[in-house]
């Protein structure tokens, strides 16, 4: 979603079935974040839910929650910009590496930020970019999996992956930050596992 926000405004969310009026209140909820967040003109951020819903949608978790982080509009022309959102509950923090490299240490359920946990974004930079067919392995203790990003993150740009199911079942989606044109939704791809 794209707004022009006035000095000040505050914005609060509610994470409903795709097709539905979220104005509608016999409509289920998935999740909502009720606390007034602040979205500077010419600024984006990333609202993500995780768990199960009210209504016995399964994500995976016992409650449902909601979250928001900063979005980085400009990434520098230098380096490709990547960060992992964890939806998983029954997998500890997890490093994220990149064909043998770990770009990212230990991002926490329900967060986006490896440590030492100071970013605002969750962002990782990585200044060659990375390559088509590059190898993508989240690592947590014994649990490792591996997955094929099929297409080049070039640099100058900023990519969000968000990793969610169970252990068993992990699905992983890679998604443009670019904000979509009004009527799209925004770029996203399933990565497939490797074997």
């Amino acid at each position: 979603m794209t707004v022009d926000p006035k000095a000040g405004t505050k914005f609060t969310f509610k994470v409903t079935p795709v097709g539905t009026d979220c104005a509608d209140p016999t409509q289920p909820v998935y999740a909502s974040i009720s606390t007034p967040v602040t979205i500077r003109g010419g600024a984006g951020i990333t609202v993500v839910a995780i768990g199960i819903s009210k209504d016995g949608v399964d994500a995976g978790d016992a409650i449902a929650k909601a979250t928001t982080i900063g979005d980085t509009l400009a990434p520098p022309a230098t380096s490709s910009l990547v960060r992992v959102f964890h939806a998983v509950p029954d997998i500890a923090a997890f490093d994220v590496v990149i064909n043998g490299e770990t770009v990212v240490t230990g991002v926490k359920y329900g967060g986006a930020s490896g440590y030492p946990y100071t970013s605002t974004t969750g962002y990782a930079s990585i200044p060659a970019g990375v390559p088509e067919d590059a190898t993508l392995t989240l690592r947590s203790g014994t649990t490792v999996r591996s997955f094929t990003v099929p297409k080049r993150l070039r640099r100058g740009a900023a990519t969000s992956i968000f990793v969610g199911g169970t252990a068993d079942k992990l699905t992983v989606e890679l998604c443009s930050d670019r904000t979509p044109d009004k009527g799209d939704t925004a770029d996203c791809t399933r990565l497939s596992a490797q074997k």
